[in-house]
Parts: structure tokens; sequence; C-alpha cells
């Protein structure tokens, strides 16, 4: 059963992606999906014509893509992929999907080189921190950011990223790239989890992941007695080179 919250923050991220560069050219391009997980954006661009190449760290989830596309007789192009080292693939993209990785790589710099050393455009969309000692720990309850230890950073992430947004911005404008900030409110998504980080229905821990934060401001939720936020700073770039 596919987890309703998930759902929504793939559709908008599909959506977003498909407004800039049209749902038709997708058709014969080729894409390199970076961290691909179970395959998700990676499937819905192949349906969409996309000629794509799954990679990840973890073999047991290229082995869940190849098991998803096996009963439509589609084999993936499938690679083992750990971008914390240095990569080199011997081809070129005309895409590359580099989603939710970043903030899990320590070496998440020479990452990006490596990303853009095989492709003129990327989009780029991870956690980042939203200002310079901003803790980890901070919640949201009744409108008012208070620490709460006992709920982990975002809940759904395994990694705090260690970069703002500035420190990604100034290090591709420094390896000689373009990029376009996407911090659209229509990206935000709320995600109900349970202490363990099950989705669910109806919970006691909500992360919302949010894109139109501004810089050194407080982000507020508006939320009620019963329910506690987190919040995710998230953002997408259009990176060109």
């Amino acid at each position: 059963m596919k987890h309703l919250f998930f759902e929504q923050y793939k559709s908008k991220r599909i959506k977003k992606i498909e407004s800039i560069f049209g749902r038709n050219w997708f058709a014969g391009k080729s894409i390199l999906d970076v961290g691909t997980a179970h395959g998700d954006m990676g499937i819905h661009f192949l349906k969409r014509g996309s000629l794509v190449l799954f990679s990840d760290v973890r073999e047991e989830l290229l082995q869940d893509v190849r098991n998803t596309l096996a009963p439509m007789s589609i084999v993936p192009d499938t690679i083992k992929l750990d971008t914390n080292y240095y990569y080199d693939l011997k081809r070129r993209f005309d895409l590359i999907l580099h989603l939710g990785v970043l903030q899990n790589v320590p070496n998440w710099k020479q990452d990006l080189e490596c990303a853009m050393s095989h492709t003129n455009h990327m989009i780029l969309d991870c956690m980042v921190v939203p200002q310079e000692g901003y803790e980890s720990n901070t919640s949201v309850l009744d409108n008012k950011f208070v620490n709460k230890p006992e709920f982990p950073y975002a809940g759904v992430h395994s990694e705090m990223p260690s970069f703002t947004q500035e420190a990604v911005e100034k290090h591709l404008t420094s390896i000689g790239c373009k990029y376009l900030r996407l911090d659209d409110e229509e990206l935000n998504t709320d995600w109900a989890l349970t202490r363990k980080g099950d989705n669910i229905m109806h919970g006691d821990l909500y992360t919302r992941i949010v894109y139109d934060w501004v810089y050194g401001q407080d982000y507020v939720v508006h939320g009620s007695d019963t329910i506690r936020y987190n919040l995710c700073f998230q953002r997408m770039w259009l990176v060109l080179k």
C-alpha cells in the first residue's frame, strides 16, 4: 500500500519538474536518478519515455526497482553508486535527478562536482540548515518554537545536513554553474509519522516539509494542542552548466 503522504510529496515534485521542462520533453531523454531508493521518481519519467539509469548505494533498493518493473517486462538500467566517493560514469545525461540525497553525503561538494560533470541540467532537492547555528531538535508546538529532543530533526531523514542554502549556491557558482532556486509554497508537504517513523493517517508527530521559508526568519506552523509539528527545511534548485 502506497503511503499517502509520500505520494503527495512525490506528485508535487513531479509537477514542479514537469512545469520546468514540459511533459513532452522527457521522451527519449537520458536521466540519471541519483539515490533512487525505491525508484518512484525515475519510474515516473521512465513511463514518460526517458532512458533512466537508476543509481543507489544500496543493492537491495536497486533490486526493489527491478522487482517493481518486472511485471511490465522492463529490465531497468541500474548501477550501485556511492556518491560520497568520486565517480565517473563515462557518459553524459540530459538531466540528473538529485533528490533527497545531498544531506546524507559528507563529501557533498565533491558530489555536486561529480554530478555536474555528467550533465548540463540537474534538479537538486535536499534538506538544508535554515540559518547558521540552527538547533536541529527545534520543533513547533502551538505556534512557538520549543526544544523537543525526543523528536529528531524532520524524523523522515537519516542525517542532519551540514550546510545552508548559501553554502550550496556558493559552491555551485564556484564550479561554474548557474541556478534557479524554487522556494515555492506549492512544494510544501505535511508528513505524518509515528514515534517509530512509520507513515500513518493520524498521529502525534507531523513533519512539515517546507520550501517557502525565508533565511534567518522563523517559519511558524499553525497547529493545535494535540499535534506537534517538526520542520524539515528543504530547497529545490534547477542547476545549469
